[in-house]
């Protein structure tokens, strides 16, 4: 069938983020942990080398000659995990958690360049096994006056979001043993919603959280900086 000659005969990647390098600077390619699950950790274990250099947002990948393996400037940009993902018209899968851990998500904010999140720089140094080389990634980070809860409805009104991805036929399923697997085309679910936020930048939150950001933009003005509510850049 289609799910399983499009994505289990290509190239796939398992992730194995690790959010230690916005805090300690370091990131070492075959020893820090994954920190989004028991398959990412046990692949990153017996495959470390089969791991992308990216100090945050790092995958596991099959097949590492069809795939750039170095770290990108842009956690969420160009030459990221998650372009080569789009760029290759890849699908994202979902095995065992659903579609509200969604992080390719962060990439279509990052094209379009939304305004409720603003970029931020980490610095620190990449270990591979004996190397250890400098290493400078950003991302859009949220601020902290903007308080939520990343797995209710508190930032993304994910069951608004969820409903009219399946029926657009764009968010689909496909059982897999006692359960099923969801999965997207990268491309299709980025120039979707893509052309909905160039008309519509807050499409994707809660009404609760479009408030709460009309309330900073009074004290802070927007689009949002990171001089506005951390004083200073790394």
């Amino acid at each position: 069938n289609e799910l399983n000659e499009g994505f289990f005969h290509r190239c796939w990647l398992i992730p194995t983020f690790n959010y230690d390098f916005c805090k300690t600077g370091i990131y070492d390619r075959h020893q820090s942990r994954c920190m989004v699950g028991s398959l990412g950790e046990l692949f990153r274990k017996f495959y470390p080398h089969q791991r992308t250099r990216a100090p945050i947002f790092n995958f596991f990948v099959s097949t590492p000659s069809e795939f750039d393996m170095n770290e990108s400037s842009n956690t969420f940009g160009y030459g990221s995990g998650f372009s080569q993902v789009y760029e290759a018209s890849g699908m994202v899968m979902f095995l065992g958690i659903d579609f509200t851990v969604n992080t390719f998500l962060h990439f279509i904010e990052e094209r379009q360049e939304i305004g409720y999140r603003y970029p931020k720089q980490f610095k620190g140094h990449i270990i591979d096994g004996e190397s250890r080389t400098n290493a400078a990634v950003s991302y859009r980070v949220r601020p902290l006056d903007l308080d939520y809860d990343s797995r209710s409805l508190g930032l993304y009104d994910w069951n608004r979001l969820i409903k009219d991805l399946k029926q657009q036929g764009i968010l689909q399923s496909h059982p897999i043993g006692l359960g099923e697997a969801q999965f997207f085309d990268a491309r299709t679910l980025t120039d979707y919603w893509g052309s909905i936020l160039t008309k519509d930048e807050f499409y994707l939150l809660s009404d609760e959280v479009k408030h709460n950001i009309d309330q900073l933009a009074k004290v802070h003005g927007y689009p949002f900086h990171q001089l506005q509510f951390e004083g200073s850049f790394l």
